[in-house]
């Protein structure tokens, strides 16, 4: 790299650590504010006592500034407040808030703790309560039918909701170099679906319209909105060796999990479903990694729906992945966000990620990870159409992400997929996809 690029990399890069504001009682928490996907994490082995930490509080805070080709221009801030204790990484307690919303009046904002190691046992308890609402979620149907990009395919959507999950590590494996880390987990979330939206009032009277928007497919399909509480317990197994939570060079992390919604747990809905991901990641060897480090990363994802689920519910997957799909800015990049909401999804994705420059701001660390990425994907709407109404998504684009202090990543994708002809998915979010 000639100086004058790199002097012109390094200023992008003071420009990009401006739009970070940080401070600490004691020091600067490197971990990030609130993950894509809820990840496991280990407690250090204590040092001396002489050279215990007694404890501080960390905190770190970004502007949500989004540009995303499925929710428009998007505004707001994300911050965590992080409690350090006992060496343990990446932080003993975080708690993190979120508000934004966009031009197109997607709205989430949402309040979150993790305690790790809660009560001094091996013990990691999440929560969140938070707000969702949309006007833009496109709905093509349950097939493969050709899909305008159209109001008349999109569906508004209103989601108050809240989630509880324990995962109690029971075993660690000695056999990998990182350690394994074993954990069962089990928890429960509770969305209520409201057709339409608290800001619309298309029809002048005065009142939130709270109906499927007319005319559309979504409401030709379901008249009455799917309105009600999904009330979803969930249990599962996990097993980790990654040597970094939010940004693993090597190590893998698996989850096995199944779900389910009915009277006994108080949901309006009642449906069942299954989910499987591994997540694995490797430094190039050899004289592929003399240059800037490399590393390969992939996601599978493995889900089944079965029931009477709501729309809204065929678009998540479970598990320990926050996202949805197929399409959007987690799996299928360059699709539209959860065009296709299978009962039966699977998803692979890899990266190869570079780790470009590094400069000091301050004494903290400012990093550009360059990345290009290929995502595939098969869904399956129903059983019996499986044999004849079936074909392969394919998406792929390059990503820029700027990491401050190891840990806290803004991520910008773009992607492009044969599905979406002329249509560039153009993503910014936190933190890695996986």
């Amino acid at each position: 790299m000639s100086r004058a690029v790199a002097s012109s990399s390094r200023v992008a890069l003071v420009c990009a650590a401006a739009l970070v504001v940080s401070g600490s009682v004691g020091a600067l928490a490197d971990a990030p504010a609130g993950a894509v996907e809820q990840t496991s994490a280990s407690a250090a082995t204590a040092p001396p006592a002489a050279a215990v930490d007694p404890g501080h509080w960390g905190f770190a805070a970004l502007p949500r500034l989004t540009l995303n080709a499925d929710e428009g221009i998007g505004l707001g801030a994300r911050g965590v407040f992080f409690w350090h204790r006992f060496e343990q990484r990446p932080y003993k307690t975080a708690i993190s808030f979120q508000l934004w919303a966009t031009t197109r009046l997607v709205q989430q904002h949402y309040v979150r703790v993790d305690a790790i190691d809660a009560f001094n046992l091996p013990l990691r308890l999440e929560s969140e309560l938070g707000f969702f609402s949309t006007l833009t979620q496109p709905y093509c149907g349950l097939s493969f039918a050709a899909c305008p990009d159209d109001d008349a395919h999109r569906m508004r959507s209103t989601e108050p909701y809240a989630i509880a999950q324990g995962r109690l590590r029971v075993a660690r494996l000695p056999w990998f170099r990182d350690g394994a880390r074993v954990e069962l987990f089990a928890g429960w979330r509770g969305t209520g679906y409201v057709p339409g939206s608290l800001f619309v009032d298309d029809d002048g009277d005065g009142k939130a319209d709270l109906t499927p928007a007319p005319g559309t497919l979504y409401a030709r399909h379901f008249p009455g909105g799917e309105p009600g509480l999904a009330s979803v317990v969930q249990a599962g197994v996990a097993v980790d060796t990654r040597d970094n939570e939010p940004a693993p060079q090597r190590g893998f992390f698996v989850d096995a999990s199944v779900r389910g919604a009915g009277a006994p747990t108080g949901s309006a809905f009642t449906f069942g479903g299954a989910n499987l991901t591994a997540r694995v990641f490797a430094p190039l060897p050899g004289p592929l990694s003399a240059g800037p480090p490399l590393v390969v990363a992939q996601r599978s994802i493995l889900d089944v729906v079965v029931g009477d689920a709501p729309v809204r519910e065929r678009m998540r997957f479970g598990g320990l992945v926050d996202a949805q799909g197929l399409g959007g800015q987690d799996t299928a990049r360059g699709v539209r966000l959860s065009r296709y909401p299978g009962r039966l999804r699977a998803s692979h994705q890899i990266e190869l990620r570079a780790d470009v420059l590094h400069v000091d701001v301050a004494g903290n660390d400012l990093g550009l990870v360059v990345a290009g990425f290929v995502d595939g994907a098969v869904a399956v709407f129903e059983p019996a159409t499986a044999a004849t109404d079936l074909r392969p998504l394919l998406g792929g684009g390059v990503a820029l992400r700027v990491v401050w202090n190891t840990n806290f990543i803004f991520r910008i994708d773009l992607a492009l997929s044969p599905e979406e002809p002329g249509r560039l998915g153009f993503y910014t979010a936190p933190n890695h996809p996986f």
